[in-house]
């Protein structure tokens, strides 16, 4: 008798005697696990940057960003406005766990209105310069939104390169996005020099490197350290770019030289208006001439809404919304105006119909199906896209189940899959027949 991870309670199923199907099990369990838990993290997130730069003595220090959108603070009237605050608490440990560095920063947010406390587009963030050593170091971030009890996490593991030693490193991309709409990169990439600070009223921080908006394109910002080469000497950079199955869709490249302060920041930027919804890698590449040193830095990003989706890829914007739209509302997007304009009129009308607060900015039921979609792509998207499978579609009308069970077939890589849904009375039967994660569903029972 095993009993369910979810809730405690046995399961009775079948158990094969081969050591090779109890491996293929535990590994498919775990792996459902830790998606799970991923998602949790992934509703939880705040945006995170920490870049590595040098004092004027050569020793290495963090310049650490936390971005907290208004949506998840809460604020409270008090004399005619509206006020919230939040703690950071920054935790600074060695791969030993030996304390480096440790503090806790406050900041009051304060608005004039109700509707401005409730939006999901402005962010309230705190940036701090903290001591740091040489070595593998562990980022640990919690904020604490003050008068409740809510509690949110980011774990990072960095790299600091010293100033004495010879060495050349690049940081994990920072991925923000325009503020204010500004035009995208000329070109599908470029690589640009940017200073120090990155210009606050021009781009945002973007959580989870998840973009959800119409006019949003990629930035990516990387800190490049150098701390023995001199004034005038050459670096190449390398970006590329590729889709989930790993084809390259973009490259560039370019030449930079190096200042006498040992680092450089750039950024690559690029148009990620027209591409297909889904989610990308982007390497990094920074190297000496010859390769005598080089260094390279991966990262990812998820495309889930864009001008492309209501352009040439409009068939999946309603392959996407009939998961949760009646027939009637699936036609009015099939009749549509054959226009951004038109097509983007009806979207927005849909879900002015679904917001259950009106009087806000906010629109929880939408902002719910975005959550549902980025996990929907980032998650289900294994053969073909995510929202095309049995459990995207069924995750995008319901989201996430209140409890999951898994049984083993009596054949080699014969598994299934049970979501139960108690408030809905119901429970989704899943198989996947050749045990590569691709579950059909085979069946829809009454609890």
């Amino acid at each position: 008798m095993i009993r369910n991870r979810h809730t405690g309670e046995p399961n009775s199923f079948y158990i094969g005697t081969s050591i090779l199907i109890v491996v293929f099990f535990f590994v498919l369990s775990t792996g459902l696990y830790a998606q799970e838990m991923q998602f949790q993290r992934e509703r939880d997130a705040f945006a995170l940057s920490a870049k590595q730069l040098f004092d004027k003595e050569g020793n290495p220090f963090l310049k650490v960003t936390v971005s907290v959108p208004y949506k998840k603070l809460v604020f409270f009237k008090r004399n005619g406005r509206f006020e919230a605050g939040y703690r950071v608490v920054v935790e600074l440990e060695d791969k030993r766990g030996n304390h480096i560095y440790g503090d806790v920063w406050e900041k009051e947010v304060v608005v004039d209105d109700f509707r401005t406390s409730t939006s999901s587009r402005l962010h309230s963030s705190i940036t701090r310069k903290i001591p740091a050593k040489p070595g593998e170091n562990i980022l640990l971030v919690t904020l604490d939104v003050i008068g409740t009890s809510r509690r949110l996490s980011v774990k990072r593991e960095i790299t600091i390169l010293s100033g004495s030693k010879k060495g050349l490193g690049i940081s994990s991309p920072v991925f923000f996005a325009p503020v204010n709409g500004d035009p995208p990169p000329r070109g599908k990439i470029v690589i640009i020099n940017i200073a120090d600070e990155t210009d606050e009223f021009r781009y945002e921080l973007v959580s989870r490197a998840t973009y959800t908006g119409l006019n949003q394109w990629v930035r990516a910002e990387y800190s490049i350290v150098a701390p023995t080469l001199s004034r005038g000497d050459t670096l190449f950079f390398y970006a590329s770019v590729k889709d989930s199955k790993g084809k390259l869709l973009l490259y560039a490249r370019k030449s930079i030289v190096i200042n006498g302060s040992g680092y450089r920041h750039i950024a690559v930027e690029l148009d990620s208006r027209n591409m297909p919804l889904g989610m990308y890698s982007i390497s990094a590449v920074v190297a000496t001439e010859a390769n005598r040193l080089r260094s390279n830095a991966e990262g990812t990003f998820t495309v889930v809404l864009n001008r492309a989706l209501f352009s040439r890829y409009y068939h999946q914007l309603i392959e996407i919304v009939s998961a949760i739209a009646n027939d009637r509302d699936v036609e009015r997007f099939r009749n549509a105006p054959d226009s951004l304009a038109g097509r983007l009129e009806v979207w927005e009308k849909f879900w002015r119909k679904r917001d259950p607060t009106p009087s806000t900015e906010a629109n929880e039921n939408y902002t719910e199906f975005i959550e549902r979609l980025v996990f929907v792509v980032r998650h289900f998207s294994i053969n073909r896209p995510g929202w095309e499978t049995d459990r995207g579609r069924i995750y995008l009308a319901n989201g996430h189940p209140d409890r999951i069970a898994e049984r083993q077939g009596t054949t080699l890589g014969l598994y299934y899959m049970y979501w139960y849904y108690y408030s809905l009375g119901v429970v989704y039967i899943f198989e996947d027949s050749m045990g590569n994660g691709d579950y059909k569903l085979i069946a829809t029972r009454m609890l």
